[in-house]
């Protein structure tokens, strides 16, 4: 049966007051459900606190996840893919708004097709954009929002500034609903007590002192429990020490908007993280993920001393399909012929445990593999490739021939480094298209 929090502390109450009725416990029950008062409302006070941190906290790490993951499609001018990334935090309900301004304040994509904000004027003034620039990040927060702006590098060069906006009035509405009715339930139910209070021994006033107290303790503990779990989620305390807080009243209610707030930033932090490193048109690794990747297999490889080797895969003549077809057409191909290199490379009869494959631009593919036993061997690898890719790729009915160009870079021979290696593969793709 679902019992209130005003009928709990009822319950607990009226026994006191039944227990004291015959002592003069008048001042010692009132002085009890004073220090309780104080001690609900402090609880409080400390609970919005910690929830406004963690808020902050998850805030702070979405906005510089989303500014990693809009650096390459924002250096490359890919408003569709930026409009993809913004559309993903706010589809979610969790943020209001997620736009992208440039250096000047100005919105330049607000994750919508037609992008009705484009080059309104956002908020900010000279002096709150040169302290982005200075520290990166501007949170800002009123009785509505939370706002937080994040600037987006690639390398040294700042290339814009995110903004996100999440709404904060569904927890406050909850976290003030539980305080109203915990000082509401205090107020009357000292008022009961203090009226049918009349007399008694010292000793009983004495326990039902201690019985007042104990109950109010116990009322208030679930409100202390659900603080300390707030402080340790946005230290980022992993969730085995959970203990989950079962009630079918007030603070039940709080309990699992808390639940379903620390739910929500789980999915979205994972969200973020994932296209942080991969292309969210062919789910293949972007730059950075494969990057990040390869500088994990060079550390083995060099440890090691084995062979590796980086292929670079350009699609030739891509532009010309956008260009007759268009864009929409253009993306379905390219997905197409990343499930043909993916089929291709994961396929390849070669040994070789460590295999990545990413796209790192419009029609510009990456491959690295080992290890290899000699450098030959990624030769049977890029003719499996380019053997995959030799069909016509066939969209609603339209043939669209398709060949590559492969430059090959060998590990430790052409670069020891990631950026070296792609370089050099680069060049040699340039130099194999042209000959």
């Amino acid at each position: 049966m679902s019992t209130s929090l005003k009928t709990s502390f009822a319950v607990t109450t009226s026994l006191v007051a039944f227990a004291v009725a015959i002592v003069l416990s008048m001042i010692l029950i009132n002085v009890s459900f004073s220090g309780n008062k104080t001690s609900a409302e402090n609880s409080l006070q400390v609970l919005e606190s910690s929830l406004w941190v963690q808020m902050e906290a998850g805030l702070k790490e979405s906005s510089r996840e989303l500014a990693d993951a809009l650096a390459n499609p924002l250096y490359f001018d890919n408003q569709q893919a930026i409009s993809d990334h913004l559309k993903i935090l706010t589809s979610s309900g969790r943020f209001s708004q997620a736009v992208l301004l440039d250096m000047e304040g100005q919105i330049i994509n607000d994750g919508t097709a037609l992008y009705p904000q484009m080059e309104e004027s956002s908020e900010l003034t000279s002096a709150q954009i040169e302290q982005i620039k200075e520290n990166q990040v501007l949170l800002e927060k009123d009785e509505q929002d939370l706002k937080i702006y994040h600037t987006i590098s690639a390398g040294p060069q700042i290339l814009g500034i995110v903004s996100l906006t999440a709404n904060t009035q569904q927890f406050l509405a909850a976290l003030e609903a539980a305080g109203t009715q915990i000082l509401a339930a205090h107020s009357s139910h000292r008022r009961f007590i203090l009226g049918i209070a009349i007399s008694s021994l010292f000793i009983l006033m004495i326990i039902s002192y201690l019985i007042a107290g104990k109950a109010s303790s116990a009322i208030l503990s679930p409100i202390n429990l659900l603080r300390e779990q707030v402080v340790h989620m946005g230290r980022g305390n992993s969730d085995q020490n959970l203990i989950k807080i079962e009630r079918d009243d007030e603070i039940g209610d709080l309990a699992k908007a808390f639940y379903a707030l620390r739910s929500d930033l789980d999915m979205q932090n994972q969200s973020v993280k994932f296209l942080a490193f991969h292309d969210p048109l062919t789910g293949l690794l972007n730059r950075t993920g494969f990057q990040t990747r390869m500088e994990e297999s060079l550390e083995i490889l060099s440890r090691d001393q084995l062979y590796g080797a980086l292929l670079f895969i350009d699609i030739d003549d891509f532009k010309e399909v956008n260009d007759s077809m268009g864009h929409d057409t253009g993306d379905r191909a390219l997905r197409t012929i990343a499930d043909r290199l993916r089929k291709s490379f994961s396929g390849s009869t070669s040994t070789a445990n460590m295999r990545h494959l990413a796209r790192i631009g419009g029609d510009e593919f990456a491959a690295f593999i080992a290890p290899l036993e000699n450098p030959a061997q990624v030769s049977i690898v890029a003719e499996d490739i380019l053997s995959a890719l030799s069909s016509p790729v066939i969209i609603e009915k339209e043939r669209i021939h398709s060949s590559a160009s492969i430059g090959i870079a060998n590990y430790p021979e052409d670069g020891e480094t990631p950026s070296t290696l792609l370089n050099n593969a680069d060049a040699a793709m340039y130099t194999s298209k042209h000959l």
